[in-house]
């Protein structure tokens, strides 16, 4: 194999195949974990796949900014929950119809927790990166 080029980064992982069909090891510099292709596409189907990884993202990105928020605001905030859906396209199966991010904030007034999922939408460079680029990528406050 050939050096790999230094390209400044500020997020880095390395994903291996396996001996398992379908299945890969997603390593950082601290930890790895196995991630699964679909049954549908000939993996095991068993870990988390791709499209689950992506939401998983959104999610750590969404919360770790609520927090942030709050703690700059000096909120407490004893619960928060985001859940993630997807839905693949029909017609193109290479893209999503829609990516949506469910925030469920516990514990304090809902214009604070709207301002909390606000700084998300504001300033997560994934959920930004995958709008800015096209994709129905909503996030929004539930009761």
């Amino acid at each position: 194999m050939s050096a790999t080029p230094h390209i400044p980064h500020d997020a880095h992982v390395v994903v291996e195949s396996s001996e398992t069909h379908g299945r890969f090891t997603a390593s950082n510099s601290r930890f790895s974990f196995v991630t699964d292709s679909k049954a549908s596409n000939g993996g095991p189907g068993v870990a988390v796949n791709a499209a689950e990884l992506l939401l998983s993202s959104l999610g750590s990105c969404g919360l770790a900014l609520v927090y942030k928020r709050a703690e700059e605001r000096a909120v407490s905030v004893p619960l928060a929950k985001v859940k993630a859906y997807a839905k693949r396209s029909e017609d193109d199966g290479t893209r999503y119809d829609f990516i949506s991010l469910s925030f469920e904030i516990d514990g304090v007034a809902r214009d604070v927790a709207q301002d909390l999922v606000d700084s998300f939408t504001s300033n997560c460079p994934i959920f930004n990166t995958l709008q800015r680029g096209g994709s129905n990528i909503t996030a929004q406050l539930i009761d």
